[in-house]
């Protein structure tokens, strides 16, 4: 059983040097405009992929 580390809970003791990542974005190459809510899925898909990897870079640095 691994033992509860309590710095790792601690929202005080994490470096949040860069808290705000920077997104591209990035669109369909189509000839078609695309509707307000194909354009929302895309934003939430970008969002998604690029907090999905902030937090993989935050785990392999050893942070939680």
């Amino acid at each position: 059983m691994a033992s509860i580390k309590p710095h790792q809970y601690d929202p005080e003791s994490w470096d949040d040097g860069d808290a705000e990542p920077t997104f591209q974005q990035i669109t369909k190459q189509s000839d078609k405009a695309q509707t307000t809510k194909d354009l929302r899925r895309q934003q939430g898909k970008e969002w998604g992929r690029s907090m999905h990897k902030f937090q993989k870079q935050r785990q392999k640095n050893g942070k939680p």
